[in-house]
């Protein structure tokens, strides 16, 4: 078929498409909405390669809305590849039919059909008649077929194809998936309705009335209805009142009124929410308060139905999200079903509004903005993406603005719009947001590429209302919003949730708190990006990724795993920004809390349990009904706070009305030291070999390598605790941000026997020294293993320090007291608390997308385990240890969790110090150069036998 280039047309856009509008679904005047919903499974479909083979031959049936991708038609690709301004030939193109009825009735309306989202373009037939062409595949596409309608069946015809020249303005960091991906209906209508309106509200300095102005769009008669529930708040014809004391909206309290505007037959009900959004001496108020965004980057992505998303699909994420105290969202980085802005709104949750807009790959040939880089002005031979600079791209770039802002102008959940994210920035971008003051003198614009400055040309941040980065480090923020600034601050992306990860979250919420002009920021993102490709044999699913397409995994940086179960990413994120926080006043011996919040009270919402424990038992509790504190206020709270030489902690758990448990603190009175004790009576015969140290009794035999300066058997009460030798481990598996390599060898420099005192000193190389360290033995009924290094300070990032063993498979029970009962890091352990607990080896492994670094137990006193009859124990103060059925090497050379294969053996590693996880702006490392670690192992033979505790 041939067809009207239009899809590399700057100049064509759309064809006859109807002018944005907002999103509305009219009903008669019983409420029944007048919508035809075409959606459903009975579309014919087929693929060709390019729009000159299509032929209206050998369709089957698929479901709408859908990506082809997702039924098995062309590849799945991560990011496009190709560059303005050439749209490939072989360009695939799916041909959509679809059959419906119109009765006579139906005909009596004027008929609009909407598609909320066509991924990149489309042409449009009804009845083999043309009506109209469209692109930007996230805005709505609004066409009157009145004229080409008629009684009986109807025949609609869509052509999509792959690739346009708005696909160059769409190279977000997401699969691509083609298709039909939203919602087709058609919209009945009065042939003289309202067409549009705009509702303009403006709050009173005390906020207790609210001015309305309703601008209305309508060729016909109307009244206007505000009601607060069944309550009629106004009622009358005129589009300007009042509202005396306003329930305003906040994500706190998403208090919605419904707008009815009703003529003729019609009536057109919309949610609306009173809500002020001011900056004011560098600091963002909404509603007189100065909000908090501690918010997530979210992209239509599902592992089942990709770019297809249904209102149950967000509504369970939306839950989700609150259940995890996340407040915000920035729909990254285009505009979202124009139905889920009123899932926003109804849930509570402050949006950045963001356009489709997004010319990342375009760098490659044009250039771009480093968004790790501390480059802010380029030189002039660097071509800083010319598309934002090219004014023959000004009304593509305009056109996706005003399809985000015209469309959900009167959406309350929106806070601020955002031209677009990685296109640079130049003359069109500084048009569009003057068009978008123009539009709305009270809006506030965002757009983080506005910093990046190009040697010859001066931006205009007349209309930026702040200043956005992404993966500021927490230093950076700090020396910002320490510097008199006169934009507040945000960050768009920050603490990339990839794998194993947002170590730096109680970081960046402390600075946040800290200063007002900081505003908050965004994590990057919401969930993993995968598809799933079926189920193994065992019946676990699999996911594939970017890396099996033409990308890396880095598209698996999300708070939640592609089945939607929380990473212990997102179990941080919900403890770091809990509702409540309690601090421990020893001076005074009691406890305050603090109510986060921007608006609510806690009496009102929150129920708060304490507990006293000592020494893991449960001394006294109290629960706290009705706890006034007001909103950003702190209060003591009543509690008798026991003294005591044990491990002594109170926990203070806070809970909505719901009975979900919110967020917890752990305030730690006292701790007890693990004190090792050596024993030096123990007889022990040692016999010293050429390349081995071996050390025996009547029930313990130790064999040490002395090229290895470690352990290659240890055999207790004839059995073998070891599988493979014991070694010195700096190696930690982080496939998705800065790999570690594994350690070369040692390099023994000396040894000395003395008593039952074994001492290496040796060295650890990777291409050349990274440390010198002694390790001393002392055998008595256990063994005491003291390790004191030095780094060579040439190698700056040491992830870990320690040892591992690999102990007999049969190894699976384990008990520990520590930061517990998930992974904890140093910097990654507000979710946790100290306890003794009791698991499982399998149960202690995280089972990342990408096998990587996982399980640790931070700040541990002990650890056991067990297979039953024979016990190993590891006793230290203040140490890190791991427990897992894979490697570190396994870790490191699978590519999919689903082809890990249990070892024959479980990995131990013990550290004196296992590194934060961080994020991108914050890679954690061991950076102490003197090192000093003790710690005990024990084995023992566990119900009945002889026992060396």
């Amino acid at each position: 078929m041939k067809l009207e280039r239009y899809y590399e047309d700057l100049n064509v856009l759309h064809i006859n498409t109807m002018p944005y509008r907002s999103y509305y679904i009219p009903t008669d005047t019983a409420g029944k909405a007048r919508y035809i919903d075409l959606n459903g499974d009975d579309w014919k479909f087929r693929l060709f390669n390019n729009p000159y083979e299509v032929v209206e031959e050998n369709l089957i049936n698929i479901c709408v809305p859908s990506a082809w991708n997702m039924l098995g038609y062309d590849n799945h690709f991560f990011v496009s590849t190709i560059l303005a301004p050439y749209v490939p030939d072989e360009n695939p193109t799916g041909l959509y039919i679809k059959q419906f009825n119109m009765d006579e009735e139906a005909l009596a309306f004027k008929n609009y059909i909407n598609f909320d989202g066509v991924d990149s373009c489309f042409y449009l037939w009804l009845n083999d008649k043309f009506v109209g062409y469209s692109q930007s595949a996230h805005a709505t596409a609004e066409f009157d077929i009145t004229d080409f309608v008629s009684e009986g069946p109807n025949i609609l015809k869509v052509i999509v194809l792959k690739y346009c020249e708005g696909t160059f303005l769409e190279n977000q960091d997401k699969f691509r998936m083609p298709g039909i991906f939203r919602d087709v209906y058609i919209l009945q209508r009065p042939h003289k309705h309202v067409r549009d309106f705009y509702v303009r509200t403006q709050l009173s300095d005390d906020f207790k009335t609210a001015d309305v102005n309703i601008e209305i769009d309508a060729k016909v008669d109307y009244k206007l209805q505000l009601l607060d529930g069944d309550n009629v708040v106004y009622e009358g014809d005129n589009p300007s009142f009042s509202v005396e004391n306003p329930k305003l909206w906040s994500a706190e309290l998403p208090n919605l009124y419904t707008l009815k505007i009703i003529s003729n037959d019609e009536i057109i009900p919309y949610k609306i929410g009173f809500k002020q959004v001011i900056i004011k001496d560098s600091v963002m108020y909404i509603n007189g308060q100065n909000i908090k965004i501690k918010g997530v980057n979210r992209h239509d992505s599902d592992a089942y139905t990709a770019s297809a998303i249904s209102k149950e699909q967000l509504t369970a994420d939306l839950i989700l999200m609150k259940q995890h105290n996340i407040n915000a969202i920035r729909t990254s980085h285009y505009p979202n079903s124009p139905w889920a802005y009123e899932l926003y709104s109804q849930y509570g949750f402050y949006i950045m509004a963001e356009a489709d807009l997004e010319t990342r790959k375009t760098r490659d040939v044009y250039g771009d903005e480093n968004i790790f880089s501390t480059q802010l002005v380029f030189d002039d031979n660097y071509q800083f993406n010319v598309l934002a600079q090219d004014e023959n791209w000004y009304k593509a770039m305009l056109d996706r603005v005003q399809a985000c802002v015209i469309r959900e102008k009167n959406s309350p959940c929106i806070f601020m719009w955002s031209l677009g994210n990685n296109c640079g920035y130049g003359p069109n971008l500084e048009k569009c947001a003057q068009w978008i003051k123009d539009f709305d003198a009270n809006a506030v614009v965002h757009y983080e590429g506005s910093i990046y400055q190009k040697a010859g040309y001066t931006n205009d941040l007349t209309n930026i209302d702040v200043y956005s980065r992404k993966y500021m480090s927490p230093e950076a923020v700090v020396n910002y919003c320490s510097s008199n600034p006169t934009k507040p601050l945000i960050l768009c992306e920050y603490s990339a949730a990839k794998g194993n990860s947002n170590g730096d979250l109680e970081q960046y919420y402390n600075i946040m708190m800290d200063y007002d002009c900081y505003i908050g920021a965004f994590v990057w993102e919401w969930n993993d990006q995968a598809i799933f490709i079926g189920k193994d044999a065992n019946g676990k699913e699999k996911f594939h990724y970017g890396g099996e397409f033409n990308a890396i995994n880095f598209c698996l940086d999300g708070l939640i795993h592609p089945n939607r179960t929380p990473k212990t990413n997102l179990l941080e994120f919900k403890n770091v920004n809990r509702p409540i926080r309690a601090k421990y006043v020893a001076e005074e011996n009691h406890i305050l809390l603090t109510n986060q919040n921007d608006f609510i009270n806690i009496a009102q919402h929150y129920t708060i349990q304490a507990f006293h424990v000592i020494d893991g038992n449960i001394t006294w509790s109290k629960t706290y009904k009705n706890f006034d504190i007001p909103p950003r206020s702190t209060k003591l709270l009543p509690f008798e706070v026991e003294r005591s030489d044990k491990d002594n902690y109170i926990m203070i758990e806070y809970y909505n009305l719901d009975r979900q448990l919110v967020g917890f603190d752990q305030l730690i009175l006292n701790k007890v030291s693990t004190v090792l004790v050596k024993n030096n009576s123990v007889a022990l015969k040692i016999e010293d070999l050429d390349t081995q140290i071996i050390a025996y009794n009547d029930n313990l035999h130790i064999v040490f390598d002395k090229f290895k300066c470690a352990p290659i058997s240890i055999v207790q009460n004839n059995v073998a605790y070891l599988v493979k030798p014991m070694d010195y481990n700096l190696f930690r598996t982080r496939k998705l941000t800065k790999p570690t390599k594994t350690v070369s060898r040692t390099k023994m420099l000396n040894y000395k026997i003395s008593g039952n005192e074994i001492a290496f000193e040796f060295i650890i190389i990777q291409m050349e020294s990274v440390m010198k360290i002694k390790a001393v033995y002392t055998i008595d009924n256990k063994i005491n293993v003291h390790i004191t290094a030095r780094k060579d300070k040439a190698f700056p990032e040491i992830p870990r320090f320690g040892v591992r063993m690999f102990l007999p498979k049969q190894f699976q029970s384990v008990k520990y007291k520590a930061y517990g009962p998930h992974e904890s890091y140093s910097d990654k352990h507000n979710y946790c608390y100290f306890e003794q607990f009791s698991d499982t080896v399998n149960n202690m492994y995280e089972d990342y997308l990408v096998p990587q670094e996982h399980g640790a137990r931070f700040g541990a006193k002990y650890v056991y385990l067990t297979d039953s009859r024979n016990e190993v124990t590891i006793k230290a103060d203040d140490f890190s240890f791991n427990v897992s059925n894979y490697s570190q090497e396994q870790l490191l050379s699978t590519t999919h969790n689903f082809k890990l294969v249990p070892d024959d053996f479980v990995t131990l590693c013990i550290d004196y110090k296992n590194a934060g996880m961080g994020s991108s702006s914050c890679v954690q490392s061991i950076s102490a150069d003197k090192i000093d670690f003790e710690f005990d192992i024990i084995l023992s033979t566990i119900n009945g036998g002889m026992t060396f505790i």
